[in-house]
């Protein structure tokens, strides 16, 4: 992990995203047009990766970490699949965009990533999960090319030439089968003969074949996979890649001090009945989802061999995001849907070759809906986002100074914009029940009822206690501290814009596209 003086040193320490690069570095050496890749999963936990230290191999991105900047606290805008989504596309909190559930229906008048990268004359294309839950076949949220499984009988089509069915059906492993049972059955999957038979790797050969045409327009590829998601579907050689005997599983849970500590938590732990599980149910499921990690570990390396070998990679800007994380027995749960950093905490990797320094690392408080407008802010293309139509706000301009900075200077991070970042779950009209706001150090999550009315409160000091294990709340000398995070909060929450949110649709190409200039 870089000190404190080379975070300083290397611009790391700036707040939210201010460190990634001079936007108009980008643009110093070629003047030729970024490229942006984006490569997308689901659920990934933010600490499972081998250059973490984490026992899962993950060397594909490993290596895109080494070449790129690793963003370490960068909070979904809430830790549900869908609100999420939402918001990374839009740029706009989910009390805004109105997705608030995974059952709830994104409005495709609202301005996208996509819509801006279009509007300038790039290629854009998607494949793979958007989780709209409009009819995707029909709208195509601002890109060229759309293929989700909600894309109809064109996805039916694509999806069966791809698939590889030569060496028979997949088949569910007899230990697992009476194994995973009760709330882990949801996690219970199929073991795959052949690699083409997943979905996410048909999703990467068309994302492959997209990357291999010949244009002379620069491109936005979005590749969403599916993996690690629930149920754990997989090749063989990844099902059976990690021993369930030889896992080794987070320290347990006491449900009464979890239930002192975290109501929220405490009532999920039970509602969900995880409280019941046995060690070789939770040892199970951990090692088929760290087969998972690995399987998309194996597409993210196929999708940057393709990138390599279109002859594109210096001048791409690569994305890898998760939409939120999954506790993965962190505190006795699994999935998402809870405020602690196993769920909330997304896994961000930026590589861009020449500007963002290799191998370096963030550990400022990022927002999610800041990441729209800050790539395109890195990609020198900042002035042309319309910044009416999101809530996000680019920190790519929140320098140091140009030149660097100069080591040593401890007292920097005083003078810096204090950065903070949110989540919010669980909604009630506009109201929502749990939100948490973060800093460098703390974090501070606050569960309020129907009414407003505040009934918990959890305090973590993220330095001291990463697994978040000790609540602060309560002890007098974090009182202060307290009322000036709720402030901030309050504050925040009051600043976001009432739905029905203005939007409009964009013409496929604006009159100042990037392809013309």
């Amino acid at each position: 992990m870089l000190t404190r003086r080379q975070l300083l040193s290397s611009g790391a320490l700036a707040s939210s995203l201010g460190a990634l690069g001079l936007p108009h570095t980008a643009q110093a050496s070629d003047e030729r047009p970024w490229n942006l890749l984006v490569i997308s999963s689901d659920e990934h936990n933010a600490r499972f990766f081998g250059h973490r230290g984490h026992p899962v191999s993950t060397p594909n991105l490993d290596r895109l970490a080494g070449q790129g900047l690793s963003l370490d606290r960068v909070y979904t805008s809430s830790p549900i699949c869908a609100p999420t989504r939402a918001s990374f596309l839009t740029g706009l909190w989910p009390q805004e965009h109105q997705q608030l559930n995974n059952s709830s229906i994104l409005d495709p008048g609202h301005y996208t990533m996509s819509s801006f990268f279009t509007e300038l004359g790039y290629d854009t294309a998607c494949f793979g999960k958007l989780h709209t839950n409009a009819d995707e076949s029909r709208e195509s949220f601002g890109f060229r090319e759309l293929l989700t499984s909600k894309s109809g009988q064109r996805w039916e089509e694509i999806s069966k030439a791809r698939s590889d069915n030569s060496a028979g059906p997949a088949w569910r492993d007899p230990v697992d089968e009476v194994t995973l049972t009760g709330p882990f059955r949801r996690m219970l999957g199929r073991v795959q003969p052949r690699i083409g038979q997943n979905r996410d790797h048909v999703l990467l050969e068309e994302s492959r074949s997209w990357l291999e045409q010949d244009r002379d327009k620069p491109f936005f590829l979005y590749s969403s996979f599916l993996t690690p998601h629930y149920p754990f579907t997989l090749p063989e050689d990844f099902y059976h890649l990690y021993d369930p005997a030889k896992i080794e599983l987070p320290d347990p849970v006491d449900l009464a001090e979890l239930t002192a500590r975290s109501p929220a938590a405490a009532a999920s732990l039970a509602r969900c009945g995880w409280s019941k599980a046995d060690p070789k149910q939770s040892r199970t499921a951990l090692a088929r989802y760290m087969g998972c990690v690995s399987f998309l570990d194996h597409l993210v390396g196929e999708l940057m061999d393709s990138l390599e070998a279109s002859g594109q990679a210096e001048r791409t800007l690569i994305v890898y995001a998760s939409d939120h994380g999954d506790q993965a027995a962190e505190q006795g749960l699994w999935l998402k849907s809870v405020m602690f950093d196993g769920a909330c905490r997304k896994p961000v990797i930026l590589r861009m070759p020449g500007v963002l320094e290799a191998g370096s690392r963030s550990c400022a408080p990022v927002n999610e809906v800041d990441l729209l407008p800050t790539l395109a802010g890195l990609m020198g293309l900042g002035g042309q986002l319309p910044l009416a139509e999101i809530s996000g706000r680019s920190q790519a301009d929140l320098l140091l100074a140009e030149g660097g900075v100069e080591p040593g200077l401890e007292h920097l991070a005083d003078l810096l914009p204090r950065q903070r970042a949110y989540s919010h779950l669980g909604f009630s009209h506009a109201q929502p029940w749990t939100s948490l706001v973060a800093t460098e150090r703390f974090k501070l999550t606050r569960t309020t009822d129907d009414t407003g009315r505040v009934t918990s409160r959890e305090l973590y000091d993220l330095d001291e206690d990463p697994a978040e294990r000790t609540s602060l709340a309560d002890r007098g000398e974090y009182t202060a501290l307290i009322e000036e995070l709720e402030g901030g909060l309050d504050e925040h929450l009051a600043g976001l814009r009432e739905p029905p949110f203005a939007h409009r649709k964009l013409s496929k190409e604006g009159p100042e596209s990037v392809a013309s200039l």
